[in-house]
């Protein structure tokens, strides 16, 4: 399985994200506890924090992005922010790295749809190419890794592309026009990151 897709509107998250993430989260309470009991309540006030923040970051890092496909376009929800993007903004998509959406002076990387490693590429035969919108390829046919459908990134690209080639073919729109991008901080997430390191420090420091 290689992502989590629900319908209407679409979202996407890589299907590794909330296994990793709940892993991370089930250690750190189990070493807090094991702290608690065998170490005394001395030992598990200087590591909860430690404990607290790495599972913290594991939830931005590994469970909270994801992709929403909207009718007005794509929302990218990353680590610190998201990013409401136009349809008419996207000049092209891109998945060398990760699925990354290129609009004029900006490309938005989504951290929930990274491109395959290689053991996905080994596995890919040419069969997987077929169906594919025509502007995934690039000259002589050629696709990159990351376009292969059976990646997180190549599933959430099919879906861009065909609705940019759907809208654009209908003369709804005409790709890569300026248009207002909108950023969403994730400010909660920032201060509890913060907050959280600057406790783990200071208990380290001052509890022994």
């Amino acid at each position: 399985m290689i992502g989590h897709v629900s319908a209407t509107p679409f979202r996407f998250r890589a299907a590794t994200g909330p296994w990793l993430a709940g892993t991370v989260i089930v250690l750190c309470v189990g070493a807090a506890v094991d702290l608690a009991v065998e170490g005394g309540p001395a030992q598990a006030l200087r590591w909860a924090p430690t404990a607290g923040f790495v599972a913290m970051f594991a939830w931005a890092v590994f469970w909270a992005p994801e992709v929403t496909v909207h009718d007005a376009g794509p929302t990218v929800r990353n680590i610190l922010r998201t990013w409401v993007v136009p349809w008419q903004a996207i000049q092209a998509i891109d998945t060398k790295y990760s699925l990354t959406l290129i609009t004029p002076g900006r490309r938005i990387a989504a951290f929930a749809a990274p491109a395959p490693g290689r053991a996905t590429v080994r596995r890919a035969v040419r069969s997987d190419l077929d169906h594919l919108p025509d502007s995934t390829f690039g000259p002589g046919r050629s696709v990159r890794p990351g376009d292969l459908p059976a990646s997180p990134s190549g599933q959430l690209a099919v879906v861009l592309r065909s609705k940019l080639e759907e809208l654009r073919d209908a003369g709804q729109m005409e790709p890569g026009q300026p248009a207002a991008i909108q950023v969403l901080w994730h400010r909660t997430t920032m201060l509890l990151l913060a907050g959280l390191a600057g406790l783990a420090v200071l208990a380290a420091a001052l509890i022994h």
